[in-house]
């Protein structure tokens, strides 16, 4: 699958981030498979998952983040705080996937995370949800995609210092919250990872509330005039069979007399 490179917004990079993980842990895993599988010497160096491989892998994704950082910042849509904890919390979650994987190149990992080359620190597994916490809190617009991308990341499976399953209802409310907080503003746009959640779908809805509230005036006016012209109808009908009734005394009247 071509992703595109020109990405400008922090979902679709999320996305794009969590394909290339995703992508990276099966092309270990094809690659411990084919390592067991050789027996020729030379060829195992194809293979191989040493430290200088490590390093090469761990700057090659040092690098890819930033540079979308820089792309996004050039669109000057999204503050600096905002693209500072899409940065942090793509991190955490390539660290978590690599520090829990079962490959030649994760000693390396936990001794050189990400998160400590960028950020000078170890404490993703609280800070991840610290901010969670505070997107959710606080309410503020400009972080409801963020919002949105941190829910991506624990759909794909970013546990932190949850890692024990005991604590999976933590991980599912603090999901349900991001979401609906997400999803609180009149455009809602879905961006559903094939493989992550279920079915790639876009789904955009634009002033619901609007169509809905405009309809119910609409009908109210044409019950209003239905009721009217009934009336008059009905009044008109009285009033002309009142008026031949008189009309008919006067001429029997005369007749008569």
């Amino acid at each position: 699958m071509m992703i595109s490179n020109n990405y400008e917004c922090p979902i679709l990079f999320t996305q794009e981030c969590i394909f290339k993980i995703q992508n990276l842990l099966c092309d270990i895993d094809n690659a411990i498979e084919n390592k067991n599988n050789l027996t020729e010497k030379n060829d195992e160096k194809l293979f191989s998952f040493d430290e200088e491989n490590t390093i090469k892998i761990s700057n090659d994704l040092i690098e890819y983040i930033g540079n979308k950082i820089d792309t996004l910042k050039k669109n000057k849509n999204y503050d600096n705080s905002v693209l500072k904890s899409l940065q942090y919390m793509l991190i955490a979650f390539i660290d978590e996937k690599l520090i829990t994987k079962n490959w030649p190149g994760r000693i390396y990992w936990q001794n050189e995370s990400l998160e400590k080359k960028v950020f000078q620190s170890r404490v993703a597994g609280d800070v991840f949800f610290d901010n969670c916490k505070n997107i959710i809190i606080n309410r503020d617009y400009k972080y409801r995609e963020l919002a949105y991308c941190y829910y991506l990341c624990l759909s794909s499976g970013f546990r932190g210092k949850y890692h024990s399953y005991e604590s999976q209802f933590n991980i599912d409310q603090t999901k349900t919250l991001l979401y609906q907080f997400y999803s609180e503003n009149k455009i809602e746009i879905k961006y559903n990872i094939d493989g992550i959640i279920p079915q790639s779908s876009l789904l955009i809805k634009s002033n619901i509330d609007e169509n809905i509230k405009q309809r119910k005036i609409s009908y109210s006016l044409l019950l209003v005039n239905f009721i009217l012209i009934t009336t008059f109808i009905i009044g008109s009908c009285y009033i002309w069979f009142s008026n031949t009734g008189l009309i008919a005394k006067s001429i029997n009247f005369l007749t008569n007399f």
